[in-house]
């Protein structure tokens, strides 16, 4: 078995260049959140504070953000999707009257769960494309909030084209969460979007800064939303962000690792049970900004996630019992594996000091039959 991988960035900045300055400066940000303050469903989600499990790995705090029930989506995504609907529409009026629109995407679940969701809210209707991995439960769960979903026999890369291909003939409005192409607007909205998560947080933690961020990545929106949001605010103080990917599709980890400044795509089926980051290519948006601003990467095997699934269902007593689907579960099994001693980079990255935020990301997105159909 390959254990997890580390590498850290020889690179890394302490200041944000003027794009990610403006782009997510702390005023942009209080005004995303008054935006998302103002849809009916919109709650605070819980910050957990695991003191046992903090004990247990020797470091002095760990705190879970818990988006296992953002918009009652099982997952985060619908704070992307929500502001950059939102956005495309002021900025296109003429989109919204007429005929009923028509948004499209391609997703390996959770960003097309929330299209679906804001889509049924305003009386749209959604176009989905997935790939030929994403699980059954995820198809289910956005027919049911009356998408249109097909899957397809590529990857998830191969679907985000063919969505591309399908808004261009049909005059469809694209709502993607990857920029192919640099300094595209609507990905840059759903990254904006994310930052409310941050703001949330920083406000739960009152004034306790994390000295530690693992942050979940597939094409890396979130990833680099956190990490800009964080430099915006914090700039020199701000806290060590790290990276995690599946092995399978560890696309950013790799554009590290040749280190020449240019985005390198992982090939192949990406095949990992952690589907939610079964993406091999990084974000155009996303990937200058993790170039230069996050501290480290890490490939993660898949074990790795159903460590930290089990960690969450059978927690150290006195700390809640939480349910995390794979791709949301494997920073804490990278957390565990560190504090086990499974890593040689324990002793550089994590000490009796450290302060950890991880992001609960998505809740279980496989039923049994499911998981015993995954190798």
């Amino acid at each position: 078995m390959m254990s997890d991988e580390y590498l850290k960035n020889p690179r890394v900045k302490i200041e944000p260049d003027t794009f990610v300055k403006s782009a997510f400066a702390p005023e942009l940000m209080e005004t995303v959140r008054r935006f998302h303050a103002s849809i009916p469903e919109y709650r605070v989600t819980p910050l957990h504070s695991l003191e046992n499990l903090a004990a247990r790995l020797e470091i002095a705090s760990l705190w879970v953000k818990d988006e296992t029930n953002r918009f009652g989506l099982n997952a985060f995504k619908g704070l992307g999707v929500a502001y950059a609907m939102n956005r495309f529409l002021e900025n296109h009026p003429a989109k919204s009257s007429g005929s009923v629109p028509i948004w499209v995407t391609a997703t390996d679940g959770n960003h097309g769960h929330a299209l679906a969701w804001a889509a049924l809210c305003l009386g749209h209707h959604a176009v989905i494309f997935g790939p030929k991995t994403m699980p059954e439960k995820r198809i289910q769960r956005m027919q049911s909030l009356g998408a249109r979903v097909s899957v397809l026999p590529g990857n998830y890369d191969e679907a985000v084209l063919h969505a591309r291909r399908a808004a261009r003939q049909n005059g469809w409005n694209l709502l993607q969460d990857t920029a192919v192409h640099d300094r595209e607007q609507i990905p840059l909205w759903i990254m904006q979007g994310y930052t409310t998560l941050l703001t949330e947080t920083l406000e739960q933690l009152r004034g306790k800064l994390p000295t530690h961020v693992f942050v979940q990545c597939g094409v890396g929106s979130l990833a680099a939303s956190m990490t800009a949001g964080l430099a915006c605010r914090f700039a020199g103080q701000k806290p060590r962000v790290f990276i995690v990917e599946a092995r399978a599709a560890a696309c950013c980890f790799k554009s590290m690792k040749k280190n020449d400044g240019k985005i390198h795509a992982v090939r192949g089926a990406l095949d990992t049970v952690m589907s939610g980051l079964a993406c091999g290519q990084p974000s155009r948006l996303a990937w200058p900004i993790l170039e230069d601003l996050a501290h480290g990467f890490f490939r993660c095997d898949d074990s790795t996630a159903l460590l930290g699934q089990r960690g969450y269902r059978n927690p150290l007593k006195g700390n809640p019992t939480l349910q995390a689907g794979e791709s949301g579960a494997v920073t804490l099994g990278l957390l565990m594996n560190l504090s086990a001693g499974k890593s040689p980079d324990r002793n550089s990255l994590l000490n009796r000091s450290s302060r950890v935020l991880l992001l609960l990301t998505e809740g279980p997105t496989r039923d049994l039959c499911d998981r015993k159909k995954t190798p």
